[in-house]
């Protein structure tokens, strides 16, 4: 494989696990999101009261 890039330039290919961030977002994302939009929507309601 860096054969193939070293033809367009390439050196040196760094590879290094994801962080402990990327690890959370990736299993535990879609439950964040839909518990954002819960929290600022009834956080919306009790401002507008």
């Amino acid at each position: 494989m860096m054969a193939h890039l070293a033809k367009f330039g390439f050196e040196a290919l760094t590879c290094q696990p994801p962080t402990l961030e990327e690890l959370m977002l990736s299993h535990y994302g879609d439950e964040l999101k839909a518990h954002h939009v819960r929290y600022t929507n009834a956080h919306a309601e009790q401002v507008s009261s």
